[in-house]
């Protein structure tokens, strides 16, 4: 019995390991979400929302934002410890 319990545990352990290598500490992932679909929603239209996420290491994420009717626009909103530290809607706004 002590086997499977020990290779439970193991197989449990490198689990959380891919995920926090992948994704970053999951509070800090759920609350960068939390804190973007805030700020997309009280900065800009209501159709938006967070297409995909990016763990940058070291606590940053980055998150591609997209328009629920223009499937061909996304912006990028970056975010570290809770905060957003960069957005680059303007940027594809101008095309600059």
């Amino acid at each position: 019995m002590e086997k499977n319990s020990d290779g439970y545990i193991l197989l449990l352990l490198s689990a959380l390991i891919i995920f926090y290598l992948k994704l970053g500490n999951p509070i800090n992932f759920y609350r960068s979400k939390n804190v973007v679909n805030n700020y997309i929603s009280n900065k800009y239209s209501s159709d938006m929302y967070i297409a995909k996420t990016y763990y940058n290491g070291s606590g940053k994420y980055t998150m591609a934002v997209q328009s629920k009717n223009r499937e061909d626009f996304y912006f990028l909103v970056d975010t570290r410890d809770g905060k957003i530290t960069a957005d680059n809607y303007d940027e594809k706004i101008s095309g600059k």
